[in-house]
């Protein structure tokens, strides 16, 4: 199976963030991740369940996924970071502000691209990084 390079970077992150909590996806409103576009979305669903865990449909959600549609082409997604800031900034923190969602779980992703190892065929590292946001008791 071809990977995008960030899949199996969010799939770690989001393994070692419930690890660490205790939590899994019923403990979230919603888990966001950026960016993985409709592809890599799908590819991390597929990781996720090699290792154990099933993904909540409704409430796994890509930044990139969510802000284009398969008509338009995206691919593999969008600015990752332009993404996960637009949903985080302005859908996610304001689901939280309103009362509607109690916890959400932001997992931001990239890759470590270089010119030089790509073209010397070397492989493209993905990096991950999570942040639960939660609301005020």
């Amino acid at each position: 199976m071809s990977h995008t390079p960030t899949a199996p970077a969010v799939a770690d992150t989001i393994i070692a963030h419930f690890m660490d909590t205790g939590r899994d996806f019923r403990d979230y409103d919603r888990v966001f991740t950026g960016d993985l576009g409709w592809i890599g979305r799908n590819i991390l669903k597929e990781l996720l369940i090699e290792r154990g865990v099933k993904a909540d449909d409704e409430k796994l959600t890509d930044c990139g996924a969510s802000l284009f549609s398969q008509e338009q082409d995206p691919h593999a997604g969008g600015s990752g970071c332009g993404c996960v800031a637009s949903v985080t900034c302005g859908y996610a923190l304001r689901r939280i502000g309103e009362g509607a969602w109690k916890r959400v779980l932001i997992v931001a992703s990239g890759a470590m691209l270089s010119p030089t190892s790509s073209q010397q065929g070397e492989s493209i590292p993905g990096i991950a990084y999570a942040a639960a946001l939660e609301a005020d008791e």
